[in-house]
């Protein structure tokens, strides 16, 4: 039966990595027990029952241009990072969740978004490919401490970390380090340094100048 767009409810059934259409394209299939209409998008509570609940499914693209929106949407409802055992967050099995129909076109016939025309035939993905696909859907290395996820350093950001280091191995206060930046550079913290600048004090405080002894003739009154 094609569902009228809207927000439904229902509850996981089984999950599933498959292969779909005349090109095999890899995917993750998640099948809903669609259960209940919601009546009211901004109170997901107040629903009403449908008369035949139908199951539905839910699929999620692993081509190369997907796999990233994929992986995120994985990562935010559980996925369990096997695919050859795939599961989801138990609250989507125990508790359900809400879900979003929508109507498109597909061959010149009308469908919801929860499935294809008909009951699509999966096929099961070859081994080589499964492995593949379950490297690249491997969690993602851990950020820089300090730096977003996927956040890539800069020189600036390098040479404040080595500012840092640099004044915790010699023990230096903020306002020392302040008064050394002012006396240089006129400026009145490394906030306010260029690169070259950054470079500059870095050298200085691994190099400081070497005092010029006194000149011992310089005291003498003839």
């Amino acid at each position: 039966m094609l569902f009228e767009p809207g927000l439904y409810f229902g509850r996981l059934q089984t999950v599933q990595a498959a292969a779909i259409g005349k090109d095999n394209t890899p995917c993750i299939v998640m099948t809903f027990l669609m259960t209940d209409r919601v009546l009211d998008p901004n109170s997901p509570n107040e629903t009403t029952v449908l008369q035949n609940p139908e199951e539905k499914e839910v699929v999620w693209w692993l081509s190369e241009k997907a796999l990233e929106s994929t992986r995120r949407k994985l990562g935010e409802h559980g996925w369990n990072n096997d695919l050859a055992s795939p599961r989801m967050a138990e609250t989507l099995y125990n508790d359900g969740c809400v879900l979003k129909c929508r109507h498109d076109t597909y061959e010149g016939k009308t469908r919801d978004s929860f499935d294809f025309p008909g009951r699509p035939e999966f096929k099961e993905i070859d081994p080589n490919t499964l492995r593949l696909l379950q490297a690249k859907l491997r969690p993602s290395k851990a950020p820089v401490p300090g730096h977003p996820a996927g956040h890539v350093k800069s020189e600036r950001d390098t040479l404040y970390d080595q500012l840092v280091a640099i004044k915790s191995q010699t023990g230096a206060t903020n306002e020392q380090m302040q008064a050394l930046i002012q006396e240089n550079f006129g400026v009145p913290n490394s906030t306010s340094l260029n690169v070259g600048q950054m470079r500059q004090l870095i050298d200085l405080i691994k190099n400081p100048p070497v005092p010029t002894p006194p000149d011992p003739e310089g005291d003498c009154p003839f």
